[in-house]
């Protein structure tokens, strides 16, 4: 009984393992993913600020609809690549720091406009 358990441990961690290749790739291509992400943060961040307008949750979904729409993305290909970084957290530390570098250069541009 408790090598058939083992067997079966082995059989579904090999699986497990087996189903990511070396050559997946995201769903949306890096550079583009990093631009709405560092979007979404600026949303979200002033969603749970209430920096928007009421009623805040319609807002807050027809804006981050409106990221999504911007750069052509469904609402599944921008989760699914989310959830494709956060699942390589050797990669993710790289792109988080693209991201910031995006929201920087995004304030940089709102500082300008605002002089």
């Amino acid at each position: 009984m408790k090598s058939g358990r083992v067997c079966l441990f082995v059989l579904v961690s090999i699986l497990l393992v087996g189903c990511r290749t070396a050559d997946e790739q995201p769903p949306v291509e890096r550079s583009v993913f990093v631009r709405a992400y560092a979007e979404m943060q600026m949303l979200e961040s002033a969603h749970r600020q209430r920096m928007l307008l009421a009623p805040r949750d319609a807002n807050f979904k027809a804006l981050r609809d409106s990221v999504l729409e911007k750069y052509q993305l469904s609402d599944s290909a921008f989760t699914s690549t989310y959830r494709y970084w956060y699942g390589r957290p050797a990669e993710l530390s790289e792109l988080l720091d693209e991201v910031i570098a995006q929201v920087d250069s995004m304030e940089i541009q709102a500082d300008r406009i605002r002089k």
